[in-house]
């Protein structure tokens, strides 16, 4: 996930400073331990943080899109 912001990130587990990161997890992932926005959460912690997520692109012409998601069940 990356918060568009750029900062403020997930805590939980698979947070940047979480310890069921491996070494070669972080290899493999491009892992980079920095507070920039960009986090991996899992799907069930996802779904009891958030209640919509938007998808955003910026088009080569500086043409901005967007799409909003309700999560049906955030519970």
């Amino acid at each position: 996930m990356r918060n568009p912001w750029g900062t403020g990130e997930w805590k939980g587990d698979w947070s940047d400073k979480s310890s069921k990161w491996t070494p070669e997890l972080k290899q493999r992932l491009n892992f980079q331990e920095k507070d920039d926005g960009i986090f991996w959460i899992k799907i069930e912690d996802f779904c009891k943080q958030f209640s919509e997520v938007t998808v955003s692109k910026l088009h080569k012409d500086y043409i901005y899109t967007f799409h909003k998601v309700k999560m049906l069940n955030n519970a």
